[in-house]
């Protein structure tokens, strides 16, 4: 046992060394573009751990206040269609918060792909992300608490983004 949990704390820190994660943490720290590469590839690889959702909600925060290429954009969006195509709902609504980092032409194909599922999770997911895409700045959960029934929802979604 102490092999395996020498291991793993030596996986942590190779994942977390503790001086970039303090900087970047520091809410003082102006974040630069290494920063941004470093959250964003800590986002794709998507660790599971004991409180990974609240590293990863931590990690959008941040990841909203750094510079961006385009190429990280990408990267984002990439992310996105990676969270509504797949059939698990851990952290969409974290991941829907970065939908305001990509443009938009990155993100229509994958609403479209999510609403032609045959997998409900899938529809449901695709159908809060074109929300999302359709009312900037307000949240997806909040779409839905208080604006639409799904029927409504999915038709709102259908027509805007798969006529």
């Amino acid at each position: 046992h102490l092999l395996v949990a020498c291991y793993w704390h030596q996986l942590w820190e190779d994942l977390w060394p503790e001086p970039l994660v303090q900087s970047i943490w520091d809410k003082a720290h102006v974040l630069t573009a290494e920063d941004a590469d470093y959250l964003i590839s800590f986002l794709e690889i998507d660790p599971f751990f004991f409180r990974s959702g609240y590293v990863k909600q931590k990690a959008i925060t941040r990841l909203r206040k750094c510079p961006l290429s385009a190429r990280d954009r990408k990267r984002i969006a990439a992310i996105i269609e990676r969270a509504v195509l797949a059939g698990k709902e851990r952290n969409l609504t974290d991941w829907l918060r970065l939908t305001t980092l990509c443009e938009p032409d990155h993100l229509e194909p994958v609403v479209r792909m999510g609403m032609a599922s045959a997998d409900g999770v899938v529809v449901r997911k695709a159908i809060l992300l074109g929300l999302t895409r359709m009312n900037m700045g307000r949240e997806a959960g909040e779409l839905k608490r208080n604006n639409y029934p799904w029927g409504t929802a999915h038709r709102i979604v259908q027509a805007k983004f798969c006529s």
